[in-house]
Formats: C-alpha cells, sequence, structure tokens
C-alpha cells in the first residue's frame, strides 16, 4: 500500500480529495488527515507516510512551511500542492521544497488522477528497486537497513531459487551453457505473466546459471503459479531447469541462512540432464550414494585390469552410457566420474590424472547438461589421455590461441562454452580441458581476468561512468552480480576504487 497524508483546512474540501483518491487506485491508503501543518508533522513524526498533499494556506502552519520541514527532514516523501492561490511566488517556493507537482482549485480530476497515477508508477519503480537492493544485500549477508523494511516485517516470503543446466560446481563460472539462458529470457517480464498473486523480486544467483526470485506476500502462496512458471521456463528452450522452492521465510535476517542451505539441497538432488522441482526440507540430512553405484564401480574395478590398453575408453564409454539411461543424481554422477578417473589413473601411466581429476570432472559436469554432451566430452578427454597424438599438440596450440584471440574481440558479448564449440568445432565439455592444458587457465578464468582488468581500467580512468555503466561495457547486464564478481576478483567494490 502507499500511505497517503491530506493536509487542508477546510473539511469539504478535504474530503473530496480523499474520495477521489480512494476512486483512482486501490493501492492508495488514506494513513491520515490534518488541517494544518503542525497537525500533520505529528502524523508524519509518528506514521509511514509515502506521499504528502497539502494546501498552502492554512493556519498555525502554512503549507510552505511544511513543505520545507518535510523537504529537510522525510526527503522520501512525494509532496503534491493544491491550492486556490495562482501566485507564481507560492509555486516557485513550493517548487524549491521539492514538490512533485502544483494544483490549482477548483480541481480538475482528471489532471488529479493522472498525477496520481504518475506518483503510483514513480513509488512502486522505487520501491521496488530499493527492496530488491536489501534483499540482495541481505542474501548475501551485508548488512543495510532500508526505508521499506516495516513493510518487509510485516511480508511472509518464499525464495525459488532456479539453476539452468547442471549445478555449477567448478570455480569458475563464466562461460557455461546455462549463463545464455538467462540472457536470453527476460525473468522478471516471465514472472510477471505468472506471478500475478504475490509481490516479487528477481536477483543474481550465486553462480551465472542461477537466478533468485523471492515472493512476498501477506495472506498465502498461489503453488500453482509456481508450477506454471517452471513449466514455461522449461518449454522455452532445450536447456533444462530446476526449481528449488524453499519453506516460508517470516524474518528477513534468515535469508542467507536459508539460501545457503537451499544450495546445498539444490546440488544433492538435482537430476543430470533433467527438470525437476526440489522441495528443500532442512530436516532431511544429506543424501548417500546410490547403491546401484557401488556396484557398477566395484564391477569396473575389477575388470578394468584385465582390459587392453586400445579397450578402455570403449569399456568407459559404455559404462556411461548405461548409467545415463536410467535418472541419475548430479552428486552420483560426480561421484561415480570420480571413482572411474581415479581407477583410471592407478591403471595407467604417462599422464597426469590424478593431479587434475577434481578439475576435469569439475568441468565435464558443469559444461554438460545432456547425455550426449557428457559422453562426447569424456570421450574427447579420454581420447588425449589415452591415445596421446604428438603430430596434433602443434594444432591445438593454434586452436587455442584462435579460441583466446576471438574471447579477447568478443569479452563483452554473451559467450559461453557452446559459442567456442559452435565456432572452433569442438564438444564444449571439451573445451575447458584443453584450454587450461595449453593457457593454464580455462575459459571461464581467462575471461574474467579480461573483464575485470578492463573494468579497473575504466573506473580509474573514466570518472564520469556509472557502476551500471561500467558493467554494462564490460558484458554484465545485472549491475548487482557485477559488483560482487568484482568484490570477489579485487577484494573491493568498483565504488571504493572510484573514491581513490
Amino acid at each position: 500500500m502507499i500511505n497517503v497524508l491530506v493536509v487542508e483546512d477546510e473539511p469539504p474540501i478535504l474530503k473530496s480529495i480523499c474520495r477521489n483518491i480512494e476512486k483512482v487506485n486501490s493501492n492508495f491508503y488514506i494513513i491520515g488527515t490534518a488541517y494544518d501543518g503542525k497537525e500533520a508533522i505529528k502524523i508524519i513524526s509518528n506514521s509511514t507516510v509515502d506521499v504528502l498533499i497539502t494546501d498552502i494556506h492554512m493556519p498555525i502552519m502554512n503549507g510552505l512551511e511544511l513543505l520545507e520541514y518535510v523537504e529537510s527532514n522525510y526527503p522520501s516523501i512525494i509532496k503534491l500542492v493544491i491550492s486556490g492561490y495562482e501566485d507564481f511566488n507560492y509555486a516557485k517556493k513550493a517548487f524549491q521544497s521539492g514538490i512533485f507537482d502544483y494544483l490549482l482549485k477548483p480541481i480538475d480530476k482528471e489532471i488529479f488522477k493522472n498525477q496520481l497515477n504518475k506518483i503510483y508508477t514513480q513509488i512502486t519503480e522505487s520501491r521496488y528497486e530499493v527492496i530488491k537492493e536489501r534483499l540482495y544485500n541481505e542474501i548475501y549477508t551485508i548488512p543495510q537497513n532500508s526505508i521499506y523494511d516495516h513493510y518487509l516485517n510485516e511480508s511472509k516470503f518464499k525464495i525459488l531459487l532456479l539453476c539452468s543446466g547442471t549445478f555449477p560446481i567448478s570455480e569458475y563460472d563464466y562461460l557455461l551453457p546455462g549463463k545464455y539462458y538467462w540472457e536470453k529470457y527476460d525473468l522478471k517480464r516471465i514472472c510477471q505473466r505468472f506471478l500475478t498473486d504475490t509481490t516479487f523480486w528477481v536477483l543474481p544467483g550465486k553462480s551465472s546459471v542461477e537466478r533468485i526470485i523471492i515472493v512476498s506476500t501477506k495472506t498465502s502462496f498461489n503453488e500453482n503459479q509456481f508450477l506454471n512458471l517452471f513449466n514455461h521456463l522449461n518449454k522455452l528452450d532445450k536447456i533444462p531447469i530446476t526449481l528449488c522452492s524453499s519453506p516460508i521465510i517470516r524474518d528477513i535476517s534468515t535469508l542467507s541462512k536459508v539460501h545457503h542451505q537451499q544450495r546445498i539441497a539444490l546440488h544433492n538432488s538435482i537430476i543430470f540432464s533433467k527438470a525437476s522441482i526440489i522441495e528443500y526440507n532442512p530436516d532431511i540430512s544429506d543424501k548417500k550414494l546410490d547403491s546401484r553405484f557401488i556396484s557398477i564401480n566395484q564391477e569396473f574395478k575389477s575388470d578394468i585390469t584385465t582390459l587392453k590398453n586400445d579397450m578402455i575408453q570403449p569399456f568407459i564409454l559404455k559404462n556411461l552410457d548405461d548409467v545415463l539411461k536410467i535418472e541419475t543424481f548430479q552428486i552420483d554422477l560426480e561421484a561415480y566420474l570420480h571413482f572411474t578417473f581415479y581407477i583410471l589413473s592407478e591403471n595407467t601411466s604417462g599422464n597426469q590424472l590424478l593431479l587434475n581429476i577434481d578439475k576435469i570432472i569439475k568441468e565435464l559436469i558443469t559444461n554438460s547438461f545432456t547425455k550426449s554432451d557428457m559422453i562426447n566430452g569424456i570421450s574427447e578427454i579420454l581420447s588425449d589421455l589415452l591415445k596421446p597424438q604428438s603430430s596434433k599438440v602443434t594444432q591445438k596450440e593454434q586452436l587455442v590461441k584462435d579460441m583466446a584471440d576471438f574471447i579477447i574481440l568478443n569479452y563483452n558479448k554473451p559467450i559461453t562454452n557452446q559459442t567456442l564449440s559452435d565456432k572452433f568445432g569442438l564438444v564444449p565439455s571439451y573445451i575447458s580441458y584443453i584450454f587450461k592444458n595449453h593457457i593454464g587457465i580455462t575459459p571461464s578464468e581467462y575471461i574474467l581476468k579480461y573483464r575485470m582488468e578492463k573494468a579497473k581500467e575504466l573506473l580509474n580512468t573514466d570518472f564520469n561512468l556509472l557502476t551500471k555503466d561500467i558493467a554494462e561495457i564490460v558484458g554484465y547486464s545485472d549491475p548487482l552480480y557485477f559488483s560482487r564478481v568484482f568484490k570477489k576478483y579485487f577484494g573491493e567494490n568498483p565504488t571504493d576504487i572510484k573514491k581513490c
């Protein structure tokens, strides 16, 4: 609701103004009325007022004195004057106190309606952004209060955590296939279509493939709307979307804790290459490894010792294909691949598998969202590991150099490993592996380094650019997400560098 205080010393006009306000928009609430400025100040000091509508000529304290006081002490209140005096000096002094408009009596109902609608739009947009930043800071444990905390304290919330593709287990996630989904589709606009019974805020997730929707209501949540939103998101693209819904939250100070536990639940329960809804329950303990993988692992460990070198790759790929034919949790797939590569490293020589198993698995899984992606990626890596081809080293080095040049030329565009795959003809899940082997860092790390250095250069050289402008220049559509990435990389906020 938008709280309105009306100050007018003539009772009939006061009643008429209040009546017209209530007709314009049901979201306006008359929180109080007063006959003079002094009485109005008492109401303002004891209530939350969003809009002040006042006359000029009143006893005890006139409207101009009231406007000056409110501008000095409550600058966020929107001030609208309705006066019977057309004197230019009155209007000039009123505008010096930051009024929204100066309307003359008798009130033109259509003009009054238009101005109230403009005020409503301005307040709701401003409130949305302020609360969005407040919730974002609460999620990421950055202490902050806002003028709308009273509204938040009266509501209950749910966190809808969305993940496009696999859960991001690699350290750097800037080129993951799922990242492109959120750049391609406007989630806020989609939510406006489906979440009609609640207020909501769309926030960047902890990784580039996650998005957070915080929904708020003072009544009850419509779970069918969440289901319809989930179904629609999964019809838009081939990337599977997983939704993890939190329990009802009544205290915003617990948002960060709930979101952290929610991400753990998402990682434990996300199904590889399949869309699903996860009802997060804090009372459920960590998931144990699927028993069928234990028997598969035992058979693999026994069989690999008897295989000839040229039979190892087909054997592993056949086993993997059998595993993926059944609905598989990502966390089980991670454990299975770790075991497979570990046993492989013990039974082969001349490679550095033991040193890189963890990173190989993480890059493979986070860059795959279909079964064929995973099998093709494993196939390419096994070819490199089991059948070294020194004659192709120079060719691969040139390919990686071409990829690096392409990234620099397009660093501020929505590049993913799929983009590089389409451009250079490599399996997406293999790109990070080959890139790191030749340059020492993954493509995600490479583009992050270039973006961050470019952003820092702009912060130090162009003082007219705002943080949101720099974020857009270096390829980030969300300035909040850019600021968090920047701080993680440099250890300080973009605004701190601008102050130096």
